[in-house]
């Protein structure tokens, strides 16, 4: 269970979105200049986290971020469906 929810909580689409951002209609530039940007915020989240440990224990920081993760996963994911799939053929 905890490989799967280390999984499923979206690390490996943080790690892989210049691909994505390319997908998305981006020129590789912009791409590239905004995974920078992704991995100095994973960068600053994993250097904060150092500190939270000590405060808030590993359990509670694991079970807190997941959660987190899982709401705005689900967010985006509403956000992105389509309402109506048959004028949005690319959808399909």
């Amino acid at each position: 269970m905890a490989y799967c929810s280390q999984v499923l909580c979206g690390v490996p689409w943080s790690w892989y979105c210049n691909y994505f951002f390319t997908l998305s209609g981006l020129s590789t530039n912009e791409a590239f200049n905004l995974g920078v940007g992704n991995t100095a915020i994973c960068f600053v989240g994993t250097a904060l986290t150092f500190f939270m440990l000590s405060y808030v224990g590993r359990r509670h920081a694991y079970l807190g971020g997941l959660t987190f993760l899982t709401i705005v996963m689900f967010i985006i994911a509403a956000r992105d469906a389509p309402s109506d799939y048959n004028s949005n053929r690319g959808f399909s």
